[in-house]
């Protein structure tokens, strides 16, 4: 069970004033990497990387689960809290659900010669986030955006990426805000829960998990009259991102045992439909600009289980699973 503790506000708070001085010395180099600050045998190796790039900035980054695998974000959490760590991390993310291109773009308009990831993300090859009040994110470690330069060892154990340059001319400071609103699903359909548990005196155990699962996330029939549906607001007031292609890929319910399912996808004057079978994920692909929605609705009725599988007692109608939303710009297309 998750609990709020009222009086860390105010010891996070006093330790805030304490570490400014410290964070100023920070912005040059986040990690402490260079100066030592941190696991200084383990890192060696990353530091000597890092010395041989001027004014090198390092961006600190990882799957959803994996983000406080690395020293430094565990250490400030346990020193302040996760709102601190996080502070100007959302614009990472963003940026990142935009595809590995937009994302090179990104981080050379801020001036960042590396990444930093935790072992665990950098044996799986990619940084992935589900869906959310941004796309999914699935950026590729081994894209031709990023080279592998330098390993560390320990508790802690990490790998440093170099950030290929970009050699279009890319606009200083690029933004890449925007924001997915859902519509006809709780927050559990597409929202990482994060928890905290005092376990000690300022002592605390963190847990991060999706309810539905970090790969997909059912749409069940609302009522037994109704066949509902699931809408999804796109917005943004940066100009590169007035226009996107939002792609939705949808699966089948009941895993093998899935009947064939109809599935409409529809945005202002555009409909398109698709017809889900198990095993089969389908793509449907719509253009949208800033305050357009789409919705996702159901073309035939969602059943209960009984109807094609009479050992599966379950009233629960699972009309079908949403796996991917990608958000790619319009500027990036073709």
């Amino acid at each position: 069970m998750s609990v709020t503790v009222p009086h860390r506000q105010g010891i996070q708070g006093f330790r805030a004033l304490a570490v400014i001085a410290v964070l100023i010395l920070l912005v040059a180099d986040p990690l402490g990497i260079l100066a030592g600050n941190f696991s200084n045998d383990s890192y060696s190796q990353i530091r000597s990387e890092l010395s041989k790039t001027k004014n090198a900035k390092v961006q600190l980054l990882a799957s959803w689960d994996d983000f406080y695998s690395l020293e430094y974000n565990n250490y400030w959490r346990a020193e302040m809290n996760t709102e601190f760590v996080e502070r100007s991390y959302a614009d990472v993310l963003n940026a990142a659900s935009l595809g590995d291109k937009f994302f090179n773009e990104y981080l050379n308009s801020k001036g960042v010669t590396h990444l930093l990831v935790p072992k665990s993300t950098d044996e799986k090859g990619r940084i992935f986030h589900k869906f959310g009040v941004r796309g999914s994110i699935d950026i590729s470690l081994q894209s031709p955006f990023l080279t592998k330069v330098a390993s560390s060892g320990g508790p802690f154990a990490s790998a440093l990426f170099q950030v290929n340059k970009n050699p279009e001319k890319t606009a200083n400071s690029m933004d890449s805000y925007y924001l997915l609103t859902w519509f006809g699903v709780g927050s559990e359909f597409y929202s990482k829960k994060d928890t905290v548990v005092e376990v000690g005196m300022y002592s605390y155990d963190y847990n991060t998990y999706y309810e539905n699962g970090s790969d997909l996330s059912w749409f069940y029939d609302q009522t037994p009259d109704q066949q509902g549906f699931v809408e999804l607001k796109y917005e943004s007031d940066d100009l590169r991102l007035s226009s996107v292609n939002i792609e939705i890929e949808l699966v089948a319910a009941y895993g093998p045992n899935a009947p064939t399912h109809g599935v409409v996808i529809s945005s202002g004057q555009t409909l398109k439909s698709v017809t889900l079978t198990a095993g089969n994920p389908q793509r449907v692909s719509l253009r949208i600009t800033d305050g357009q929605s789409l919705k996702i609705s159901n073309g035939t009725p969602c059943r209960v289980p009984s109807t094609f599988e009479p050992s599966d007692a379950s009233l629960s109608k699972i009309c079908f699973g949403v796996s991917a939303v990608r958000v790619t710009p319009s500027v990036l297309e073709g």
